[in-house]
């Protein structure tokens, strides 16, 4: 009971700053940013911040990462959302909102007038449908610029859905996808459909580490497709299972025969210095990268 009396009073705090927000009544930071951190805070946070964002232009940035608001509360956030015009940054990592509320926010995403670019999801319990959901709000979405759906469960469908998502899309330039249960085959559709030919014209950053299943046939598709890539600078496949043999293929085949590639970042399970040294088909700055460790 003492547990759900706290619980309560956190969320009754939260509807006051909310209506006091709504009232014009804020000044200074606590206008412009929620920082909500493992407060205990429950859905109904989630419903009065969505009320609140429906009419409010002073918050820009919002946290709530570690807290329970679920679907019911990520449904009710997204609402604000879908008329919101100025929030930037939503972070909503460790709150069990499923896929019931990742299509509410795949909804509010995909409205023409979305301003958010940053919009962290990780480890909320998130489906192929909840997947599949994002993805097709990227086919219409212009402004998200870093999306992080780690510690999540896409399955082959949804993996493929955000990929198309991702496909002309031409402001997202970090996509973190770490311990996602991804395997090879979903590399060769990542390859093919956002890496080859500047698939998503603007995308920088890609971590895709600790997905124990992605093997050397993964990497090698991400090699194929890096040779006509001119946009990505950081790649991170540690923990995986790709071998020396297969590190080496990469730089080689891929980094080395691409005439376009920007690569400068490239994160593998064990220190790469030596592993291109002395070879043949070495391009010029490889080494040289190796030697600053930024191959690390």
């Amino acid at each position: 009971m003492g547990s759900s009396l706290c619980v309560s009073i956190h969320d009754t705090r939260v509807i006051n700053w909310c209506e006091r927000l709504k009232a014009g009544e804020e000044r200074g930071p606590t206008a412009k940013a929620m920082r909500l951190i493992r407060r205990g805070l429950g859905y109904r946070s989630g419903v009065a911040i969505g009320d609140m964002l429906a009419v409010n232009d002073t918050v820009t940035w919002i946290s709530l990462a570690g807290n329970d608001i679920r679907p019911r509360g990520a449904i009710g956030l997204a609402r604000g959302l879908e008329t919101n015009r100025t929030l930037l940054e939503l972070h909503l990592q460790g709150n069990k909102i499923g896929d019931h509320g990742a299509i509410a926010l795949g909804k509010a995403l995909g409205m023409g007038s979305s301003t958010l670019r940053t919009l962290d999801i990780h480890e909320t319990q998130i489906g192929a449908r909840g997947f599949e959901a994002i993805g097709e709000a990227l086919t219409r979405n212009r402004t998200l610029c870093n999306l992080n759906v780690s510690k999540n469960r896409p399955e082959r469908t949804g993996w493929a859905a955000l990929c198309l998502g991702l496909v002309g899309h031409s402001t997202l330039h970090t996509l973190i996808a770490f311990s996602c249960q991804l395997n090879s085959e979903d590399m060769i559709v990542l390859a093919e459909r956002v890496i080859k030919n500047d698939g998503a014209p603007n995308l920088k950053t890609l971590t895709l580490s600790r997905n124990a299943s992605i093997l050397n046939d993964g990497a090698m598709a991400i090699a194929q497709a890096l040779r006509s890539n001119s946009t990505l600078k950081s790649l991170s496949l540690d923990r995986t299972l790709i071998d020396k043999d297969g590190a080496r293929a990469f730089l080689i085949d891929g980094v080395a025969q691409s005439p376009v590639c920007q690569l400068e970042t490239f994160s593998w399970n064990k220190p790469l210095q030596g592993l291109v040294h002395g070879t043949k088909h070495c391009p010029p700055g490889i080494e040289e990268l190796n030697k600053r460790n930024k191959f690390a």
